[in-house]
């Protein structure tokens, strides 16, 4: 359940603004980055990137581009960058900064009919499903492996 509640906290912060997935954490997560001098471990940088992959599978979320939104190569090539350059030093750090998701309006009513609900358990269930009919649930991970 702390994953889901991971999920739902950050489509809470893209409510009404663009964030990078360094607004991704886990109260575990979070203590491993605060234990290890501030490097983001490989474990959260691949947690990340598989949220930012099935949130924008699902069309729940996107990145703010300069043009038009990404298409597929260029999503494709995006990803590939990231699971390429760690954020601990400065060439994957501008990579992983660069990139700043906000919430589609699909994204932006599930997130608010949750809030409203107060119910974690049913919107969780709720996005496990979508994750799932989309091909993209909890029992697939490393979408884009990360290489470091």
């Amino acid at each position: 359940m702390e994953l889901i509640l991971q999920y739902k906290n950050f489509f809470e912060i893209c409510r009404h603004d663009v964030n990078s997935l360094f607004y991704y954490w886990s109260s575990e997560n979070f203590q491993q980055h605060k234990i290890s001098g501030g490097n983001y471990t490989s474990v959260w940088c691949q947690e990340a990137l598989d949220f930012a992959y099935r949130v924008i599978k699902i069309n729940f979320m996107v990145l703010d581009y300069p043009d038009v939104d990404p298409a597929g190569q260029e999503m494709d090539d995006i990803f590939k960058k990231m699971s390429d350059n760690s954020p601990n030093n400065a060439d994957g750090g501008a990579i992983w900064s660069t990139y700043q998701f906000y919430l589609m309006e699909k994204g932006r009513n599930f997130i608010d009919a949750w809030l409203a609900s107060g119910d974690d358990r049913l919107f969780g269930q709720k996005l496990i499903d979508i994750f799932n009919a989309h091909n993209v649930g909890f029992d697939k991970h490393a979408f884009y492996p990360v290489k470091y």
